[in-house]
């Protein structure tokens, strides 16, 4: 886990090589960090959650920020650049997010949409698109992709697993590819898979948070309370999610999808805590060195983390399409 706690190494390129790219629906600043440590050129960035921006801009200040709804975005206004990168909204798709379909669902669903609008009106070189694989399902999406296809890309999907691009998490993903040249397959490294262990304080670097942070699970609620001893008796210290009927995970493989809730606990013994924003970020592929609000609850930092594309795996994407843009 080194990796993640440390800065990764930028792609080395020339200055005339050097890529632009505008990041849509960026939210923390996943693409971003992944585009840059692809060594290419953010220059322009927005997404509609005011926290959102104010983290990404800390954390890469000499990229133009927007906070809007872009839905209403003028696109003939962005600055030149090469490569559009985008992770419209997830949870009109996501079956985590939406056992039932709603007004607000089939709202975050047209958010793809202005994807399209952004590539007709500026057309670049190429485009990464990303989302939960549930996007594949989408009634519309071959309308969509066909719309893309018409403006004259050459368009693939394919799904990724994060734990098979260096991130210590098994976090499944489409990525949705287009090129003016030929079709290009976004391939996972096939890396070993990382454990999460290493991504945990143990009290090392907050520890008054940490400790007073404790629980016994004898206080937790029943089904919670008897998911946590069933995953102790099989693995012993390990990870649970607190949704119905998990088993637990050991410390010695990768976390499984980290999510915008506070859903993931660590059990020790007779034991547990939730995991801090820190050792999910980790988890993410995030640098120690990335900002995240601590002035903001623990509940949107954890949004923020959990709405994010892995760095890495944005890094391998913008990577292996670089060539075509």
């Amino acid at each position: 886990m080194a990796e993640a706690r440390a800065t990764c190494p930028r792609a080395r390129i020339s200055e005339s090589e050097i890529m632009k790219v505008v990041d849509l629906f960026a939210g923390c600043g996943g693409f971003t960090l992944g585009a840059e440590l692809a060594g290419a050129n953010v220059v322009w960035a927005a997404n509609h959650w005011p926290l959102a921006v104010r983290t990404h801009s800390t954390n890469h200040p000499d990229v133009v920020h927007e906070c809007q709804d872009l839905m209403q975005k003028n696109w003939l206004e962005l600055p030149e650049y090469d490569l559009l990168c985008a992770s419209p909204a997830c949870q009109g798709h996501s079956l985590a997010s939406q056992p039932r379909r709603s007004d607000k669902h089939e709202a975050m669903r047209t958010t793809a949409w202005a994807v399209v609008e952004c590539i007709e009106q500026t057309r670049p070189k190429a485009f990464l698109v990303e989302n939960v694989e549930q996007f594949m399902a989408w009634q519309l999406l071959d309308i969509w992709i066909a719309a893309l296809e018409r403006l004259g890309y050459h368009v693939t999907a394919q799904v990724l697993n994060a734990s098979r691009c260096g991130v210590p998490q098994r976090r499944k993903r489409l990525i949705v590819a287009g090129t003016l040249t030929k079709k290009v397959i976004i391939r996972e490294p096939g890396t070993d898979e990382l454990p999460f262990k290493d991504c945990l304080d143990d009290g090392l670097k907050y520890p008054s948070f940490i400790h007073s942070s404790w629980r016994p699970i004898s206080e937790a609620g029943a089904g919670s309370r008897d998911r946590m001893r069933a995953a102790s008796l099989t693995h012993g210290r390990c990870l649970v999610q607190h949704v119905t009927g998990h088993r637990g995970i050991p410390l010695s493989e990768p976390i499984r999808t980290i999510t915008t809730k506070a859903q993931w606990c660590l059990v020790d013994g007779n034991r547990y805590r939730w995991l801090t924003p820190r050792e999910l970020a980790r988890g993410m592929s995030f640098p120690d060195s990335y900002w995240f609000p601590t002035d903001a609850s623990i509940a949107d930092q954890k949004k923020l983390i959990g709405n994010a594309i892995p760095p890495l795996m944005a890094k391998i994407a913008v990577e292996q399409i670089s060539e075509f843009a």
